[in-house]
């Protein structure tokens, strides 16, 4: 019940201290798998906090990026660190909102020995922005393919099109790989998520940062709270 109050203690102050007036924001649709849900329910809370209203697009990730360039979404709902290094019209709110790992899953029917250092082919959804940034910083020699998004390509991996993948182990669901047990899943980095907003909508970071810590400790609170002990 403490906890309760303290979160309620903190909505309100930030309903009390919100400059800015309340604000219709329009921003990339992301799948309902839990670590999307879990991102979304957190960026909701956070601009409630500050009594503005989130909606939302279905847009490619790829073009995602140009949409929110042109000012057409208020932002991106959650990218990687380096993100803005592309694209100068986007601002990242400097909170960590999760984490993920990038992932090479290998069909070891068609490529018993492949791995990162010798696979000839890989495929990806196109504009995976943090697989970019990881070929560019590490030695790699694969070709790489791109696909317009998820579904397809874990389509094409599950029916053997293609001999290897890489993704987000997030957004791999445990049944797949369950379902085939001969995919090697080799972890290559981990990477943070980051919201981001167009600099026209830059104004409401410091207060948005705050709100989101905010949602992010409440949230870790209550987990810690309900763990069996």
């Amino acid at each position: 019940m403490k906890h309760l109050f303290l979160f309620v203690a903190f909505l309100c102050s930030f309903s009390s201290c919100s400059s800015a007036q309340a604000t219709d924001f329009v921003f990339d649709e992301v799948s309902d798998m839990p670590f999307h849900s879990d991102v979304r329910d957190t960026l909701e809370q956070a601009y409630s906090l500050l009594e503005h209203k989130i909606s939302y697009r279905s847009v490619p990730l790829k073009r995602s990026y140009r949409e929110a360039e042109s000012g057409r979404l208020s932002g991106l709902m959650g990218r990687v660190f380096y993100a803005q290094d592309n694209y100068k019209n986007l601002v990242r709110v400097p909170v960590p909102i999760a984490s993920f790992d990038i992932v090479l899953v290998v069909n070891t029917h068609s490529c018993s020995q492949c791995d990162v250092t010798n696979i000839k082919q890989v495929t990806a959804v196109s504009g995976f922005e943090a697989l970019l940034y990881y070929r560019k910083n590490n030695k790699v020699n694969f070709m790489l393919s791109e696909v317009s998004d998820r579904a397809t390509l874990l389509n094409m991996m599950d029916k053997e099109r293609i001999e290897a993948m890489i993704i987000s182990r997030v957004l791999l669901p445990d049944e797949l790989l369950s379902a085939n047990p001969h995919w090697k899943v080799t972890t290559l980095a981990t990477e943070y998520l980051f919201h981001y907003l167009t600099q026209e909508n830059a104004y409401l970071i410091p207060e948005l940062s705050g709100a989101i810590q905010t949602v992010l400790e409440h949230k870790l609170l209550l987990k810690n709270t309900t763990l069996p002990h």
